[in-house]
């Protein structure tokens, strides 16, 4: 686009109207210096200027010439790479906005925002490879959204008697049997409170699936969507992590087309109401 920031004759100096303005005050200048010089002042000489005029004068002129060279050295130097920097800087606005990220930081630190977005939620679906932590997490603000209002809730965890348990504990720093017994007590865990807690409608569904195998953990907030990534390979309990915080865009589309297409191994490991279809896959 032409004239925008960073493009070629916008970063070309003898094509900027400041630049073309410099220069000719500058040569101006000078030669405005040449013939002051010509009059500068000399005992007994006639037509010439007196002492306080001619340094006045040159004085004048020389600060306009001053000006002149630094407009120069901005436009020339300077501004290109400001132009560049700022066009850079730009683009990465433009992707960022594009994608809809919002933030990134260590997972732990998103607990109270996320705390709230729940609370005012209405659809809530995560994967989640420790389910206990996200049980400790977030099971507050989801039980306080489904008292307020009819929600639809989905966990989708690791499954106990998959052949890939043992990877999946391994790739999470820690025994099959310990992963086991995690996903268990979070089962548990959200069944009880669940089932003890108040809610706003009969209506509101809660379920707990089961897949192969899953490479980082999700969360789905209505439209918002956070991604929780965590040591590639080595991975330790309590190492941080970063999470990707994204509210609108492409990116929360494709976290949700993941979660969407996951297939559950069989049926639910619990789900509340008994017997009731699937709200999320009929």
């Amino acid at each position: 686009m032409s004239g925008a920031i960073g493009d070629e004759d916008s970063l070309n100096p003898f094509k900027n109207r400041v630049v073309g303005t410099s220069i000719v005050v500058s040569v101006v200048a000078v030669a405005l210096l040449f013939v002051v010089a010509r009059f500068q002042p000399e005992p007994e000489v006639d037509n010439r200027l007196d002492p306080t005029s001619y340094a006045v004068l040159t004085q004048f002129l020389s600060t306009i010439l001053s000006i002149g060279a630094l407009a120069l050295l901005w436009e020339w130097v300077l501004r290109r790479d400001h132009a560049r920097s700022l066009n850079r800087y730009l683009a990465l606005k433009s992707a960022l906005v594009s994608s809809g990220l919002r933030s990134i930081r260590d997972p732990a630190t998103f607990h109270p925002e996320i705390d709230n977005l729940i609370e005012g939620a209405s659809i809530i679906r995560a994967v989640s490879r420790t389910p206990t932590e996200w049980v400790t997490r977030y099971s507050g603000a989801v039980l306080r959204a489904a008292r307020a209002r009819e929600i639809h809730v989905e966990l989708i965890v690791p499954d106990p008697g998959s052949s890939a348990i043992d990877a999946m504990a391994r790739s999470l720093g820690v025994s099959q049997t310990d992963l086991t017994r995690n996903i268990n007590s979070a089962v548990e865990s959200i069944k009880t409170s669940w089932s003890q807690a108040p809610h706003a409608s009969d209506k509101s569904t809660i379920s707990v699936v089961a897949v192969d195998v899953a490479l980082y953990d999700i969360l789905i907030v209505d439209r918002m969507a956070l991604i929780d990534l965590y040591a590639t390979v080595d991975h330790q309990p309590g190492k941080p992590g970063m999470a990707l915080q994204f509210v609108s865009g492409e990116k929360v589309e494709w976290a949700m087309e993941q979660v969407k297409n996951l297939v559950p191994n069989t049926g639910p490991l619990w789900a509340h109401p008994p017997g009731q279809p699937d709200h999320f896959r009929n």
